[in-house]
């Protein structure tokens, strides 16, 4: 793993390491995180085996068929491990005799899912030709299995700094040159960036404390807003679509105004260093380009571009829902609708992280306020499923703020109780959890009553042993209409862990 600030090069070596490989017979694949696709379970995986998938006929049927359902948002289920060890297999297939090598540019970006898969590979290589390299940038989480080898890539040293500041401004005056040296501080895009801002800027360009990323970032947004209204359509267009799609990119600028517009406008994006044509592909010189430009654009026309893109996106409906998300200025329930959409089909295809930022956000956009109650208790029974405590935490407190229905706070209490995991007995937890179950079947929430039944007959069971409560919970279970089995689990549900059997 290489990590290091914006700027330093980390991307440059992996593609040294890259063309160094090839050179030797290694064969390489690759992939890149990208922004929009980090809410899209097992994107980055799709996009890393696309070149190999005509391999997969050798898998068992069961892991061929998860592995290529992972890159399709109908895919009915998934189970991580199998989609995992069906990408280990594949991996290994493809190693050639001079071996493999996986590459994995800005991989804090990458969905959740995929980098599940890739950290459950890496803990599996030892004895395979291969190897993976990724990239990640200072400050972000290391995904585990991913970080065991770090590579901190720090700045040059001063002699190579001189040397490359001459090659790229040789004219520059001694004194501009000690300060582009002084304020880049060895970070090779800012050594090359900063000398052309001087040029066209040569007053004011030395804010105090400003960080280098943002000086950087303010270079390139200057250069953005110079350039011509079409030109800068396209590459915001570019920005949102994220793909490197030339003609997505050019549908979407077109969507966005009423004059025509072609590739040829741009030659001038090409020509000040923000874009490339990488094959047929565009690709943003560095991703504080992409950011800069999408920041140096207004709001509306942020919200005009993403609303441009999801209406060619119709037959990706996940992508389509994130975008018009982004796309929405205030609440809307349909696109909350949508979001709910994506965040199931993310469940079935084993990504709880990627449903639970659908679900947040499907939240935010609730037009309705029971709605909204609704989306923040599964968002936050999904975060309890996965651990993520702080977001518990924080949907709580957004739920303690709400007006909940007498359904939402049984739903609520029940979440509190999973997070204690029912271990203490404490009857008067379980009375009052019984009369919560009552109250849900009273108004028609069946599944969360016995939900809540059940969390009860845990706290029975772990105790010591109240037979009243055990009583209790059957009888309200009696009253559900549930199978007839119940009343021969009566003796157990006061057993405890000794006894034959679990609630």
């Amino acid at each position: 793993m290489l990590v290091g600030d914006p700027g330093i090069g980390k991307s440059r070596l992996l593609d040294a390491a890259s063309d160094f490989a090839r050179a030797g017979g290694v064969r390489v694949l690759s992939t890149t995180g990208i922004g929009s696709e980090t809410n899209l379970p097992y994107a980055a995986l799709y996009s890393l085996l696309r070149p190999v998938l005509g391999g997969v006929g050798r898998l068992p049927i069961r892991q061929r068929q998860v592995l290529l359902g992972a890159g399709m948002a109908e895919a009915e289920s998934n189970d991580l491990f199998l989609v995992a060890l069906a990408a280990l297999e594949l991996f290994t297939d493809t190693v050639t005799p001079s071996g493999l090598l996986v590459t994995v540019d800005d991989l804090h970006l990458i969905d959740q899912a995929s980098k599940d898969v890739l950290g459950f590979v890496a803990r599996r290589i030892d004895a395979e030709p291969l190897m993976i390299l990724t990239v990640v940038r200072l400050g972000y989480p290391r995904p585990p299995g991913l970080d065991a080898n770090q590579i901190v890539v720090g700045p040059l040293a001063d002699h190579e700094a001189v040397l490359l500041v001459k090659q790229r401004a040789p004219e520059l005056a001694l004194t501009l040159r000690r300060a582009v040296l002084d304020v880049a501080e060895g970070n090779p895009l800012a050594l090359l960036e900063l000398p052309t801002v001087l040029a066209s800027a040569p007053r004011g360009w030395r804010e105090p404390l400003l960080p280098l990323s943002e000086r950087l970032e303010r270079a390139f947004a200057d250069r953005f807003t110079g350039l011509s209204e079409a030109c800068r359509l396209l590459l915001l267009a570019a920005v949102v679509s994220d793909s490197g799609d030339v003609d997505q990119t050019i549908s979407t600028a077109m969507q966005m105004t009423d004059h025509p517009v072609g590739v040829d406008e741009l030659e001038p994006a090409f020509a000040a260093g923000l874009l490339r044509l990488d094959g047929s592909a565009l690709r943003f010189r560095h991703p504080l380009v992409r950011l800069a430009v999408y920041q140096a654009a207004d709001p509306v026309t942020r919200r005009s571009a993403h609303a441009a893109l999801a209406a060619a996106l119709r037959g990706e409906p996940d992508r389509r829902a994130w975008h018009l998300a982004q796309a929405a200025a205030g609440k809307d329930e349909e696109v909350a609708k949508a979001l709910d959409m994506t965040a199931e089909r993310a469940r079935r295809r084993g990504a709880p992280a990627a449903a639970l930022n659908a679900i947040r956000r499907a939240a935010e956009l609730s037009a309705d306020p029971v709605g909204r109650v609704d989306r923040l208790l599964a968002a936050t029974e999904l975060a309890v499923e996965i651990g993520e405590r702080d977001t518990v935490a924080e949907l709580l407190d957004q739920l303690e703020r709400s007006l909940l229905t007498p359904v939402q706070g049984a739903h609520l209490a029940w979440i509190r109780e999973l997070r204690e995991d029912g271990i203490e007995l404490r009857p008067d937890v379980v009375y009052r959890l019984v009369r919560l179950a009552r109250t849900c079947r009273h108004d028609g929430a069946v599944d969360l009553a016995l939900k809540i039944l059940h969390a009860a007959a845990l706290r029975c069971w772990w105790g010591t042993g109240d037979a009243d409560a055990a009583d209790e919970i059957a009888s309200a279970a009696d009253d559900l209409g549930v199978d007839q089995e119940l009343s021969s689990m009566r003796p157990h549900l006061c057993g405890g862990p000794t006894g034959s059997a679990g609630p």
